[in-house]
């Protein structure tokens, strides 16, 4: 039996997060057509062997997968709806990333955008800087100069004592 996407959203809130986790993880596993045992999704699913139960039959309570057995094992595959559920899932979650992507690259243009303002006004600052070190160092010299000219003035007097 197939239902409309509602009816399947409906259905997929009364799943416990436990079980949602189960499914998208052992999503590979149902998709590769082959017959999946309990053993094979609780190897993925890692979770207890009691909660594995009630995991398997929750999914299929409500419709997401059905089982079939073959001697003693059970084989479990995925039903329309249990396919549309996933596909609506995979969907939402497209729809975060591209959001997330979005607004990750808006951050990034923004961050370019200001480390370009930060650069064009640390570079006039550094060309205000480098012309006020330079008359500072051209005022150093000067007072250097001028010291050293005071310093040849002041030679030591010798005095000739030989009379």
């Amino acid at each position: 039996m197939k239902l409309c996407d509602d009816c399947i959203n409906i259905l997929s809130l009364e799943l416990s997060q436990r079980s949602i986790d189960t499914l998208n993880k052992s999503l590979n596993l149902f998709t590769s057509g082959e017959p999946i045992t309990a053993k094979e999704i609780w190897q993925v699913a890692k979770i207890s062997k009691y909660h594995m139960e009630e995991v398997l039959n929750e999914l299929e309570e409500n419709m997401f997968i059905k089982s079939s057995q073959a001697g003693r094992r059970v084989f479990y595959e995925l039903t329309e709806n249990g396919k549309r559920f996933l596909e609506l899932e995979l969907k939402d979650n497209f729809i975060k990333e591209d959001t997330i992507d979005d607004q990750v690259e808006e951050v990034d243009n923004k961050v370019d955008s200001l480390g370009e303002d930060l650069d064009k006004d640390q570079k006039g600052n550094l060309s205000n800087d480098n012309i006020e070190e330079v008359d500072g160092e051209k005022s150093e010299v000067n007072s250097v100069k001028e010291d050293k000219v005071d310093k040849k003035d002041s030679k030591n007097i010798v005095w000739d004592l030989k009379l």
